[in-house]
């Protein structure tokens, strides 16, 4: 299996040309929002702590109850200023703003009942702000949890990635096993950003093979959605400044704050931040049987996770597949047919107790036949095994005709199927 020598841009092209840095009047804009946020909340804080002190620095006459309301409103308004130096979307800054308002205002109604109001009041109000939390989880669903800023996608295959607050991507060893990392990504145009450090074994694969998968995930790392193929080149200079940027824009806290301070605490063992560009590969670089492995992949992955549906498993077989399985263990053998060959995919799903999962790794494809390899894993006795395959494959008038599953390791494939 072939591999390339480690890409470094320095003058990527595409279409775009790096961000200016950011100027005054932005930051004159972030300046006075953080400074008028900051004093709303003080204010609004300062009138549901203390408001005789607050009415008298007023100088207006005592009403604890409305000097209440009126510290809940403010400390509505100084949050929603302060949330708006981070969150891009107005929508959820409204729904913010004035949950954390209605919620102390009905608070405030409840701790008050004995200067007036009705015993209904906070009840109203508590359903209200319910009915608010409600609507910004739903909201906040509708943006992938993504709250920052995100730029558009100039190609179909990075749009579904623009608003996903987490990918999983593949890189390969130099022996071709693929390895699989949650991380944040941000797209810009054709091309995605992602962030690493020089000693991790990211930077070190991508170093020896430049071709990486990306599919979207959440933070545990299980794909949620079909995956691109992509190649990774690692920036320099200006272009990883620029890609630092992208990062923190989408991620404030996370990537605006915390993984920098945290790789400037480890720069010493981890060494200093590397930035990546992927960009996709056309899918006519992609070979058609390659393509067929991948959605075969995929649907198996779905059946062995506790799926029913075989249509798509049996449309990518000939009628007349054979599927080899070596060793002594009770799934060797030689299985014929659709029947049987789903047979067996069953038996694997039944005795690892729908624990199994296959991550697919780098294909190599001709006419012919194709090469997958593959990392298995399943649970025995709470502890998660790992194994790897080499699947042989014999492709016919576009489907699957035969397979030769080769373990690297056959003792341990035995041991983890009896």
């Amino acid at each position: 299996m072939s591999t390339r020598s480690h890409t470094t841009i320095t003058n990527p092209t595409g279409g775009w040309s790096p961000a200016r840095p950011m100027d005054r009047g932005r930051r004159f804009v972030l300046a006075v929002t953080l400074l008028a946020g900051l004093f709303m909340t003080a204010a609004g804080v300062a009138a549901l702590l203390a408001p005789s002190w607050f009415a008298d620095a007023a100088g207006f006459p005592r009403h604890t109850h409305f000097v209440h309301d009126a510290g809940a409103f403010q400390l509505g308004i100084g949050v929603t200023l302060l949330l708006a130096v981070a969150w891009r979307d107005g929508l959820a800054l409204a729904l913010a703003g004035f949950l954390v308002a209605n919620t102390t205002h009905a608070l405030n109604h409840a701790v008050d009942l004995d200067l007036g109001g009705r015993s209904t009041d906070p009840w109203g109000l508590a359903a209200l702000s319910l009915l608010t939390a409600a609507a910004l989880i739903m909201r906040l669903g509708q943006l992938g949890w993504v709250v920052g800023e995100v730029t558009t996608a100039t190609i179909p295959a990075l749009a579904p990635f623009v608003r996903q607050k987490t990918v999983l991507v593949t890189t390969y060893r130099q022996d071709g096993r693929p390895v699989s990392t949650p991380v944040s990504l941000a797209v810009d145009g054709d091309h995605a950003y992602l962030r690493s450090f020089e000693q991790a074994g990211k930077t070190r694969r991508l170093r020896h093979n430049p071709r990486v998968e990306v599919a979207p995930s959440p933070a545990r790392g299980q794909p949620t959605g079909p995956g691109i193929q992509a190649t990774a080149g690692r920036l320099e200079g200006a272009d990883s400044r620029r890609a630092a940027r992208l990062l923190a824009a989408k991620h404030r806290w996370l990537h605006g704050v915390l993984v920098p301070l945290t790789h400037r605490l480890g720069r010493a063992k981890t060494g200093k931040t590397v930035h990546f560009q992927l960009t996709p590969l056309d899918p006519g670089q992609v070979h058609p049987n390659a393509r067929l492995l991948e959605a075969f992949y995929q649907a198996q992955a779905a059946f062995y996770a506790g799926g029913d549906d075989t249509t798509v498993l049996r449309g990518r077989m000939t009628d007349d597949i054979v599927w080899h399985v070596p060793g002594r263990s009770p799934i060797a053998g030689h299985y014929h047919g659709h029947q049987e060959v789903l047979g067996y995919f069953v038996a694997r799903r039944a005795h690892a107790k729908a624990t199994f999962r296959v991550r697919p790794g780098a294909i190599l494809a001709d006419d012919e036949r194709a090469l997958q390899l593959a990392e298995g894993q399943l649970e025995r006795d709470g502890q998660l095994q790992t194994w790897q395959t080499v699947g042989v494959f014999r492709i016919a008038d576009g489907k699957i005709a035969e397979c030769w599953l080769v373990p690297f390791d056959q003792y341990l494939f035995d041991e983890l199927w009896s």
